[in-house]
């Protein structure tokens, strides 16, 4: 019996976009650049659309992005790894609603891998508003004003007991999830140390709040390096809509957790908004 060559060719599906580069504005807007790809990468993955990573994908995109003078603008480039072809797409708006201009960003991507042979639905177009006009041809006749007797006056008004609303307090502040060392999923001593340092930090400063409280969280990650050198990669995201703001990356040691803590209290405090 003869066997047959195994095949070791790849087989590419899906697209991939990597966060976008923040050429100039504010840096108030810099989150947005992250948050692009963040929004896409979750349209594409409710529709089966996304890549599995990078390395599997079909199309990637790139691009960059900025804010000026109230406008958010972005230029994306959508690259076929198998015939290396590449087409530009723009999209811009209002700075303070981006989501408009990403939901263009969105239809203009998917309706070109629709094209390209991709089961992915562009969403769909804003609905109109409703209009209450009515033709002039349909409006109805006016007709004649009959007497009518005097109304009787309306009885008293039923007066409902007064009930006491309580007010949720504004969410501030931050709050901090577990350390992990990159690539574990359980704490160790150096990362709880780490923790209770940057909690001790943030106390001090007046920003540390509870999960259920806190507008913002920060999540990160550390590493070791082979000099001893201790690197701590992390982000700040709005609760409210999930959206990472800011990323900040602090090297320190482990004869200094307490200074390490501080520098990264340091760093939350810039990100978050006052």
């Amino acid at each position: 019996m003869i066997q047959q060559p195994v095949s070791t060719q790849r087989v590419l599906y899906g697209a991939w976009i990597l966060p976008l580069r923040y050429e100039a504005g504010p840096a108030d807007y810099e989150w947005l650049a992250f948050a692009t790809a963040e929004v896409i990468s979750s349209a594409w993955k409710s529709q089966n659309a996304l890549a599995n990573s990078l390395e599997s994908a079909r199309f990637k995109v790139e691009g960059m992005c900025w804010a000026s003078n109230g406008t958010f603008t972005i230029s994306a480039i959508a690259r076929d790894l198998i015939s290396g072809s590449a087409t530009i797409f723009n999209s811009a708006g209002d700075v303070e609603n981006p989501f408009e201009v990403w939901r263009d960003l969105e239809q203009k991507l998917s309706t070109y891998l629709a094209l390209q042979g991709m089961n992915v639905r562009p969403p769909a177009p804003p609905r109109p508003r409703a209009t209450m006009e009515m033709p002039v041809e349909n409006a109805p006749l006016p007709t004649a004003v009959q007497p009518q007797e005097a109304p009787l006056p309306p009885p008293p008004p039923v007066q409902e007991p007064t009930r006491i609303v309580e007010e949720k307090p504004e969410p501030k502040g931050v709050t901090v999830s577990r350390i992990l060392e990159y690539g574990s999923t359980v704490s160790n001593e150096l990362s709880r140390s780490i923790l209770e340092s940057l909690k001790r930090a943030l106390d001090g400063a007046g920003i540390l709040n509870d999960e259920r409280s806190a507008a913002f969280r920060f999540e990160s990650t550390y590493s070791e390096l082979s000099d001893g050198t201790l690197v701590v990669y992390g982000r700040v995201i709005d609760r409210a809509t999930g959206i990472p703001i800011g990323t900040i990356e602090i090297y320190g040691s482990r004869r200094n957790i307490r200074s390490l803590g501080g520098r990264i209290a340091d760093a939350i405090m810039v990100k978050i908004p006052r």
